[in-house]
This record gives structure tokens, sequence and C-alpha cells, in this order.
């Protein structure tokens, strides 16, 4: 019986072609890479992180203020939790880690890339 036939795919550097099962471009001797690297996850959990935390810590404790300026209400900083108002931003960032590691993966789901060395 004949081995199955195995995906065949073309390098993006040097168009040359090889199977799925190559880690080295036997033309260019780049990376392949299927989906996103690890530096590329760790990257997209950095910046949901950072953008999820930072906007709850700007709701919890710049939004009052602005709220005050603009309108004349007295709300105090931190909606008058204190530092416990930190367990919303914190809560932020972690469900933005997750959703930016998420989102990064979907985008380069399915993909074969060549990375030079």
């Amino acid at each position: 019986m004949a081995e199955a036939e195995k995906d065949m795919y073309s390098c993006g550097l040097c168009h040359f072609e090889f199977a799925s099962d190559v880690k080295i471009c036997q033309g260019c001797h780049g990376f392949v890479v299927f989906g996103a690297t690890e530096a590329e996850k760790a990257e997209g959990a950095k910046t949901g992180a950072v953008v999820w935390g930072g906007s709850l810590l700007a709701a919890v404790y710049i939004l009052p203020s602005i709220l005050q300026q603009v309108f004349g209400w007295h709300i105090p900083i931190g909606w008058g939790m204190g530092l416990y108002g930190l367990i919303f931003p914190a809560v932020g960032s972690l469900i933005g880690n997750f959703r930016g590691r998420a989102a990064v993966e979907a985008k380069h789901a399915g993909t074969c890339r060549t990375i030079a060395r």
C-alpha cells in the first residue's frame, strides 16, 4: 500500500515546496511555523491585558473625576470602593490576557509560515 499523501506547502521566502511534517525549509533554512508562535501569543496576551485592565482602571479611577467636572456630580474616586476598586481592573486584565491570546491563535489558525533565521 502506498503512503498516505501529506499536505504540501510552499515556503513564503523561497517558494520551496515541503510536506506538513517539516520544521525547517530545505531551500532557505527558515523555520516553518504552523499557527501562531509563542512570542506572538505572549504579545497578544500582554496587549489584551493592558487594553482591558487599562480601560477598567480608567473607568474606576478617572471617570468619576470627569463626571464631576462635566456634570457636577459628586462621585468619590474609585466609586467609593477604595482599594477594592482595583479588583475590577485586575479581573479585566485576566480576561484581556485570555481574549488577546485567543484572538492571535484564531488569526493564525491553519496557516503555515516560514520565518527567516
